[in-house]
């Protein structure tokens, strides 16, 4: 994989160039060619939301084409998604999905039963907006409400064909077929029990699971 560290005249920038550049632009940029590889459901991600109630509202933070909304039909799911090229993809499938920045969501306090944040905190560059990002998943979700958190993980099975040797890496995407670099993407590489220390810094959770998927860690608390 052609991932690369963050080269030290980036490195030293604010943490909304480096999210505005390499995440935003990126994925507003690639968001067509990007939809059209993501159409699997991840397996822990799919029993998750199968355990909703009937008529359960439930949100996803950084939606993307919005392939997880689709596989109830039976609950009220909410998107929200960063990037207005993959806003506009998700409403043309008729889902009900608003752009939104993790770190200042657009949602009331206290308004979903479960909300889902999945390979979208590893994009953020500084600890403090890890951590920020958290706490507003936790601060729109209900008391007693779950929490689903996945990010790619730093350390991957012999099975994986990424090989990480750094934490915080450019990594870029490619079109499928041409194999042309369309835009690069920051990734901060969670590295085991990193996700649950943040978690640990928030008073009004606990932790329920923890579970390592296809190279990602991932987390359900629940908010107290």
């Amino acid at each position: 994989m052609d991932n690369k560290p963050i080269p030290s005249e980036i490195n030293n920038k604010s943490s909304q160039f480096i999210e505005n550049n390499y995440v935003l632009m990126t994925y507003d940029k690639i968001a067509k060619n990007f939809s059209d590889t993501r159409f699997k459901v991840w397996d822990t991600a799919a029993k998750f939301i199968s355990s909703f109630p009937k008529d359960s509202n439930i949100v996803e933070i950084g939606c993307g084409n919005g392939k997880n909304m689709m596989i109830r039909d039976d609950v009220n799911f909410f998107g929200c998604d960063i990037s207005e090229e993959f806003v506009r993809i998700c409403q043309s499938r008729g889902l009900n999905v608003i752009k939104g920045n993790n770190l200042k969501l657009p949602y009331d306090n206290n308004k979903f039963d479960f909300t889902l944040s999945i390979a979208v905190i590893h994009h953020l560059f500084s600890y403090e907006n890890r951590l920020n990002s958290i706490k507003e998943l936790v601060r729109i979700t209900k008391p007693n409400g779950k929490i689903f958190i996945e990010v790619w993980a730093y350390e991957q099975g012999p099975e994986s064909k990424f090989d990480f040797r750094e934490q915080d890496l450019l990594v870029p995407f490619k079109d499928k077929v041409t194999r042309e670099v369309l835009g690069e993407r920051y990734y901060h590489m969670f590295r085991e029990d990193e996700l649950q220390e943040l978690i640990n810094e928030i008073d009004n959770v606990e932790i329920l699971e923890k579970f390592y998927e296809k190279g990602n860690w991932g987390i359900i608390i629940q908010k107290i």
